[in-house]
């Protein structure tokens, strides 16, 4: 009995040792909060833990949910993470593994780590768990970020509704797309038409947008000719789709190439499918990405 007590209370000082060594970084009780800002085409809500930096929740068109930890503190550490679910401290249920070993993304100031795929944090924090990710430096050492839900309802019912009206596709999805045509066609399939609707809906929602240009292309099989024509005739289908879904006709620059701008030279079929293409170019203003 008394090896035994000596055992657990050298147990005890040892764990007390490791967590002495470690870092541990959360917002203080009465200082937890959430903050919510969104648009059609992103939803976040936003963490603030004092001294230490933020957490972010973040949803844009497109893409799927990813959290964001900010903080210069985070320089030391490796991109590599573990992610779980934890009770808060007055329940006692046990930690469960979100994600263990994973990459996550690092900015080029080295301060923000990404976690992509993040939807399992929001199903947590909604389900009164909090959340930890641990960090770990070169040395092995750990330190962790603790996610908590405390203030989170309202800016979570927020955040959720916005992420229901985020229009289908975001700036980088859809700056630079392209449209294949089978041989001497310039009719457009069903999945081009709803691409289309989607490049329409964002330059409804994006003033920055000035110009769209709308080029056509051929195979190197035929006359000139003919390969001029069917090109224009691929640009203008897809410009007058772009049209009739409500983008102005002004935005529009429609050119038309032939075969002078191929993807590949080879005749194989693959090939050949390749150069028959509408490419939608999406043009900012100076500043705004483009």
């Amino acid at each position: 009995m008394v090896c035994n007590r000596i055992i657990v209370t050298l147990m005890l000082i040892a764990s007390c040792a490791v967590n002495a060594r470690e870092n541990k970084w959360m917002a203080a009780l009465d200082d937890s909060g959430w903050d919510f800002y969104g648009s059609k085409t992103s939803c976040v809500i936003s963490h603030e833990i004092r001294d230490f930096g933020s957490v972010k929740l973040i949803s844009e068109a497109g893409e799927k949910t990813r959290l964001k930890i900010k903080s210069t503190k985070i320089k030391p550490f490796i991109n590599i993470v573990d992610v779980e679910s934890v009770s808060p401290f007055w329940t006692s249920t046990p930690a469960v593994k979100l994600y263990s070993k994973t990459q996550a993304q690092r900015s080029q100031s080295a301060d923000e780590l990404i976690i992509n795929n993040a939807e399992n944090v929001i199903n947590e924090l909604n389900h009164g768990r909090w959340v930890k990710v641990t960090l770990t430096d070169d040395r092995q050492k750990n330190s962790s970020v603790v996610i908590q839900n405390i203030n989170l309802t309202e800016p979570m019912a927020e955040f959720q509704q916005c992420k229901n009206q985020l229009i289908a596709y975001n700036y980088q999805q859809i700056r630079d797309s392209e449209f294949y045509f089978n041989a001497a066609s310039s009719s457009l399939n069903k999945q081009d038409i709803n691409k289309l609707k989607g490049i329409a809906e964002y330059i409804r929602i994006d003033a920055q947008v000035q110009k769209v240009l709308v080029d056509g292309y051929s195979d190197q099989l035929g006359q000139f000719s003919s390969k001029m024509r069917i090109s224009r005739q691929r640009a203008e289908e897809v410009a007058a789709m772009l049209i009739e879904l409500g983008v102005p006709r002004k935005l529009l620059q429609i050119r038309s190439h032939g075969d002078r701008y191929l993807v590949s030279t080879e005749s194989n079929s693959q090939a050949l499918q390749s150069n028959r293409r509408a490419t939608v170019r999406l043009v900012r203003k100076s500043g705004a990405g483009s």
